[in-house]
């Protein structure tokens, strides 16, 4: 895995919402509408959009995204007929009980008390063989539930977590080391080491100066890894951490077959074969905890991330 990229999703510590901004709704069943205001929109000349009045496309993904991280922490879950998304680009709306809309004042007034606190987010993704894996971290982990041995999980803390970082260099692995990130409460980041693969998807005839030719069509996959993490301080001092991991595997070299399309020679067309994994988990980790997910890969070896988090000190 190489070429490591790093990008800073920006997001506004939401202000907390006025009663004003609560909406009882008429069902009877005790739930409310509820908006936070993410923030003003950014100073300056006002920049031409597609749609009149819409914000651009990659800032609404971005912020339709931190919803999705979000929501994660709302307590308690998020159930049928619950919802939390970002609309006109600034206001970010819950549709729940008012236990649930509780936790995310909570939440956002931990956040705005510490806005500038920073938090040291550290980690490691080893490719572990299935029989190294069995020798040195089976033990280490707790197997998810209906995963079939498949899928391993910890939470560690902070001397478990020195302890596991001391032992990583002496476990037999591939082991990419990520540069370390530090992110502010409910700021998400993201690394990458995806690459694109181009490949010969298909053929088409085309004719030049009266000749029929055969011209290839190129596509792209992806392979490589993708973090992102999503970091939040609570009033007690720990550390609740989300982390998506998702990996794409390219067998190389990519198989391919020759066919004949009825010009000219045979031509050689490639069928790429692409295996992938998500790791997903949120965790409350002690202030310099760590988390360990591990899943196993198409191939039998196992992807492990471990994460650790810590504040910064002022």
């Amino acid at each position: 895995m190489k070429n490591l990229l790093l990008a800073a999703c920006v997001v506004l510590v939401p202000s907390l919402s006025l009663p004003a901004q609560k909406l009882l709704l008429p069902d009877g069943g005790g739930r409310i509408v509820q908006v936070f205001d993410l923030g003003a929109p950014e100073p300056g000349p006002a920049k031409k959009l597609a749609v009149p009045g819409d914000p651009p496309k990659e800032k609404v993904d971005s912020q339709q995204r931190t919803a999705e991280l979000l929501a994660r922490f709302v307590k308690p879950a998020l159930g049928s007929g619950d919802d939390l998304r970002v609309l006109g680009g600034r206001w970010l709306t819950l549709l729940g009980s008012v236990e649930q809309a509780a936790s995310l004042e909570a939440l956002f007034a931990v956040a705005a008390k510490h806005r500038t606190t920073a938090i040291t987010v550290e980690m490691d993704f080893l490719n572990v063989k299935a029989d190294a894996f069995t020798k040195h971290w089976r033990e280490r982990l707790t197997a998810v539930e209906g995963a079939d041995n498949r899928r391993f999980q910890q939470v560690l803390g902070k001397d478990g977590a020195n302890a596991l970082r001391n032992d990583l260099a002496n476990l037999p692995a591939d082991r990419l080391q990520a540069p370390t990130l530090t992110v502010l409460p409910l700021h998400p980041a993201q690394l990458s080491t995806k690459r694109q693969i181009a490949y010969v998807r298909d053929f088409k005839v085309v004719t030049d100066a009266g000749k029929l030719i055969a011209e290839p069509v190129v596509d792209s996959v992806e392979d490589g890894l993708e973090a992102t993490v999503f970091a939040a301080l609570l009033a007690n001092g720990d550390i609740t951490l989300t982390v998506d991991v998702t990996d794409w595997d390219v067998k190389e070299p990519i198989p391919e077959f020759k066919t004949t399309i009825g010009v000219g020679n045979p031509v050689t067309i490639q069928l790429p074969e692409v295996t992938g994994l998500h790791l997903q988990q949120t965790a409350v980790l002690a202030d310099g905890g760590m988390v360990v997910l591990a899943s196993q890969k198409a191939d039998g070896d196992f992807l492990i991330a471990t994460i650790g988090a810590r504040t910064q000190p002022k």
